[in-house]
Parts: C-alpha cells; sequence; structure tokens
C-alpha cells in the first residue's frame, strides 16, 4: 500500500488489486487469490484458461482521499460488531 499524489493535487491511497480465480477441475472447486499487476505495477490481464476452467473475477479495491487529514478506519468482521 502506498500513498501517491495525482495530477488534480489530492492525496491517494493505492490499495493492491487482486484477482480471485475461481477453478474447478478433478470436481474439487478452489478458489485463488492473484495479483493483477505485475511488479512494475502495469496492468496484468488474467485471461481464462480453458483445459484447467479458469475463471477471472476481478476485485477493485481504492479509495480517494481529499486534502484534510485522514480519519482512521480499520475493516472490521461483522461478527465483530453488536
Amino acid at each position: 500500500m502506498k500513498k501517491v499524489m495525482t495530477k488534480s493535487g489530492r492525496n491517494q491511497l493505492n490499495i493492491t488489486v487482486y484477482s480471485i480465480v475461481y477453478s474447478a477441475h478433478n470436481s474439487a472447486d478452489s478458489l485463488q487469490l492473484c495479483l493483477l499487476f505485475d511488479k512494475t505495477e502495469r496492468p496484468f490481464c488474467m485471461l481464462a484458461n480453458e483445459r484447467t476452467n479458469q475463471r477471472p473475477f476481478n476485485l477493485f479495491v481504492q479509495r480517494s482521499l481529499q486534502r484534510r487529514p485522514a480519519e482512521k478506519q480499520t475493516l472490521r468482521h461483522p461478527k465483530d460488531e453488536g
């Protein structure tokens, strides 16, 4: 995770983007979490592989921050609330 300045002058928090790949072979379903960007942070396209019946599902997570102090936020599991 890193913070970068955009051309508009806003602070932007970049979160690593992953691709969730569903694959079903030998009657065993599995989910695999793969990086969607390569080491140079260029967009990396994952194509469906018909031999192994893999289908990519892209999950994009990104949050832009305005020019103000960032509020502290944490991710909580639904079980933790209440």
